[in-house]
């Protein structure tokens, strides 16, 4: 079904954008945190750079599952074409 193909288009689009936006996120967080709290403990550091780029990778990892669910869902055209398939027997 072209609706299970386009989901799964946009599942993997969004999940890679997500992705791409959460490790931008981090980098530039990392450095504005260097610049700014130079003498801050990097416990601190971790935690700040965690709690901005979460929703992202919450995102990216359940648009994966999606991507992951849509391709192994069979459409009914093609449950019917496997079954509906010749079956040849090679003659030895």
């Amino acid at each position: 079904m072209k609706n299970w193909k386009l989901i799964e288009k946009i599942a993997t689009y969004g999940s890679v954008a997500s992705s791409i936006i959460a490790i931008a996120l981090a980098v530039l967080t990392f450095f504005t945190l260097q610049i700014s709290l130079s003498f801050a403990p990097i416990e601190y550091v971790v935690v700040v750079i965690l709690s901005t780029i979460m929703p992202y990778l919450f995102a990216a990892i359940l648009l994966a599952i999606v991507v992951i669910i849509t391709r192994g869902s069979n459409t009914p055209e093609e449950v019917n074409e496997l079954e509906n398939a010749p079956t040849e027997i090679p003659q030895a």
